[in-house]
């Protein structure tokens, strides 16, 4: 199992004696891991397990964008996702007429219902 990503975030105000973390580990095996509790505690956990790597990314993004909604600060934000080792020297020039340019769309392809076109 290989940690794929995860954060550590704070929440702290002394006026209401809150000092918390919150902590998200998403793993090779489909599973997230969460950890919370007060600072200097070893805190709760709990791990979700997933069918796919997708629903589990999904969930990480979901939960943090909900701490950092109620005011959670990112402490630290670890990713293991492979880096290029080396970036271009020069970039690589676009040919004039790319077949990578934006399609042109027709305007009757905005008034299909794409969902009935799946079977």
């Amino acid at each position: 199992m290989t940690n794929i990503r995860s954060v550590r975030l704070v929440y702290e105000n002394p006026t209401e004696n809150s000092h918390k973390f919150w902590e998200a580990t998403l793993n090779s095996d489909c599973t997230l891991d969460v950890r919370w509790g007060r600072i200097d505690t070893i805190g709760s956990s709990k791990t979700h397990q997933f069918n796919n790597a997708s629903d589990a990314l999904i969930k990480f993004n979901k939960l943090v964008g909900e701490k950092t909604g109620k005011g959670y600060q990112v402490q630290e934000v670890t990713s293991n996702q492979p880096q290029p080792k080396t970036q271009p020297k020069t970039p690589i020039p676009e040919p004039a007429n790319s077949s990578l340019a934006e399609p042109e769309i027709d305007a009757r392809m905005l008034n299909v219902n794409w969902g009935k076109l799946k079977k």
